[in-house]
């Protein structure tokens, strides 16, 4: 085994449509798929969107553009690339997905300030119940690898895709690790993304890590999760994110850790009929 092995993960493009999605974490999402082999009018007649009279705007960096412009199809907005201080007062919401740069807005789903917390790894950390557990005591890294086995190293307290992102498992990989902080090292069978919008978990997806890649494959969950609840509840408390993918790592005893938010998830197709009736009520809705 490595003394370092690194978590980068290839971006391998997004060719055709299937409900095992084969990528990476950049936001190469099912829906663009569709939309590229069926046009967005089918989408629209399909989930029944067209006929939205509101103003809307959908928002956010490079990064989320392929979602962010999916979404905005489906409701019959704009997408529009974030700017600094931008003024959206005209529309009637604005859809952030996943930009912490400040704008003008009446109405916001996912307010920058939300997503800030998000973007950063241990702000997200400081704020949630059942995080992995973090430190930047080098002494208590050293101690969690001797225990543990293994320990994660963090190069970056903001990032995606990874970046920056090792597992030391020996004293001397640990040495050759740059990290600006450290998180303990979780034993799990399954890491998950779970798709939420305002409380309600809208989809569930395995991460199946194969070679130097992985795919999401989407799971039929049934009951409740108490600590899955838990950080639900602690995100909308403590971070106030709206709408966002939550990666979670379960062990072989059912224990589950947060080990962070996407405030800018990829937009998957089971996704999207559980999420836009919610989105299309709520937007009629505005006054």
């Amino acid at each position: 085994m490595n003394q370092i092995q690194k978590l980068n993960v290839i971006v391998v493009p997004l060719l055709s449509f299937s409900k095992k999605l084969r990528c990476g974490l950049g936001n190469l999402s099912v829906i663009r798929a569709i939309q590229h082999s069926q046009g967005t009018s089918f989408l629209l007649k399909k989930w029944g969107m067209s006929d939205m009279k509101k103003k809307i705007v959908v928002t956010g960096p490079a990064c989320t553009k392929e979602s962010s412009k999916a979404l905005a199809d489906l409701l019959g907005g704009i997408y529009v690339p974030i700017t600094e201080t931008q003024d959206f007062r005209g529309a009637d919401i604005v859809i952030n997905y996943g930009s912490s740069v400040p704008f003008l807005y009446k109405r916001v789903i996912n307010h920058p300030k939300a997503v800030k917390f998000c973007v950063n790894k241990i702000s997200t950390l400081k704020r949630v119940v059942h995080g992995v557990e973090w430190t930047k005591d080098v002494n208590v890294a050293l101690d969690w690898l001797k225990k543990d086995g293994a320990v994660v190293c963090r190069d970056k307290e903001e990032g995606n895709r990874s970046d920056g992102v090792m597992i030391a498992y020996t004293k001397a990989g640990f040495n050759e690790c740059p990290a600006k902080f450290w998180t303990r090292y979780f034993d799990h069978v399954h890491e998950v993304r779970i798709n939420v919008y305002k409380d309600k978990i809208l989809s569930v997806y395995e991460k199946v890590t194969e070679g130097d890649y992985f795919d999401f494959q989407h799971m039929i969950v049934s009951g409740e999760h108490k600590q899955v609840d838990e950080m639900i509840a602690s995100i909308r408390e403590n971070i106030g994110i709206d709408l966002y993918g939550m990666d979670v790592l379960v062990n072989k005893k059912g224990v589950a850790k947060l080990l962070e938010i996407n405030s800018g998830a990829s937009l998957m197709e089971e996704t999207i009929p559980e999420l836009l009736p919610i989105l299309k009520q709520e937007i009629a809705s505005y006054v």
